[in-house]
């Protein structure tokens, strides 16, 4: 691969980058219209998740940089995360015992524990809630469920049976996987529609604005070749952003591509390389599960 066709091994934006984009969606009323909202999901976060969690990043974990699925879709902020102060005391007690039972020392836990909690939101539920749940089958797990009331929280994420006994929503730890991947496609293709509603907005300025543009939505495409990566994002005008005629006019667009100069020809390969990363990367939002209450 010579070095023209750096675009093939470009680095795709990873699920973290989705604060920023919701922001920039936010504050572009057309582009909201256009791309839609990254969604969200606020749950209650029980204490058996936690710990296994931390004990996965202490015992387990190779990479130092890397995330538990949950981690990762709070940083992305796909999920919000909330626990009660009675839950952050009751995980420090219980990782305080087994990490002591396997021959560690505090300060190998805390740092971990430190990191993960500054992600979590720390609420009290309201005490008319607290006192549905007080009398039931567990009464350490009432605040829990009290805290889900509070928020009107989607659900709480447990792997504890008398969550669901006392009658609160358990959301399945296979969803924290569903909405992983939703925030690892949404990076792309969010990213990639970005990109062209800007080329869109920025034909009536300058080849300056429009290339600042560019640089901010798509950062990934700044190794490319001075000038290809706006071709690139011009041609998604009708590859992003008018899909339903992708397909009839894409072999047209091969035919022309073959007789246009090298940059040119160029920036129609990378257009149909994003193409595809859009279609392998649509974002279908995780859907909770369907629980009686």
């Amino acid at each position: 691969m010579n070095q023209s066709e750096n675009w093939r091994t470009l680095r795709l934006p990873r699920s973290d980058v989705l604060p920023n984009l919701r922001r920039t969606i936010e504050a572009f009323e057309q582009l909201k219209q256009l791309v839609g909202p990254i969604v969200e999901f606020h749950i209650v976060v029980d204490a058996n998740v936690l710990i296994q969690d931390i004990l996965w990043i202490l015992l387990k974990r190779r990479n130092t940089a890397a995330r538990t699925s949950l981690q990762e879709c709070i940083v992305a902020k796909t999920i919000i995360a909330y626990v009660t102060p009675m839950l952050v005391m009751e995980v420090e007690e219980k990782l305080t015992t087994i990490i002591a039972e396997r021959g560690l020392t505090p300060g190998v836990w805390q740092p971990a524990w430190a990191n993960y909690k500054s992600l979590l939101h720390i609420e009290e539920p309201n005490d008319s809630a607290l006192e549905r749940y007080a009398s039931g089958q567990d009464p350490d797990d009432a605040p829990t469920l009290a805290l889900a009331d509070t928020l009107e929280a989607c659900g709480i994420l447990s792997r504890d049976s008398d969550v669901a006994a006392m009658g609160g929503r358990i959301i399945p730890i296979e969803f924290i996987i569903q909405a992983r991947d939703y925030s690892r496609k949404a990076a792309v293709s969010v990213s990639i529609q970005n990109g062209g509603y800007f080329v869109v907005v920025g034909m009536s300025g300058s080849v300056q604005l429009l290339a600042s543009a560019v640089k901010q939505c798509v950062a990934w495409l700044q190794p490319l070749p001075r000038g290809t990566e706006i071709l690139a994002l011009a041609a998604l005008i009708i590859i992003v952003l008018h899909p339903k005629v992708r397909k009839p006019t894409a072999a047209s667009l091969v035919a022309i591509g073959k007789k246009l100069p090298g940059p040119l020809a160029q920036a129609l390969q990378i257009t149909f390389w994003l193409a595809k990363l859009a279609e392998e990367n649509v974002a279908s939002p995780p859907l909770l599960p369907e629980i009686a209450r």
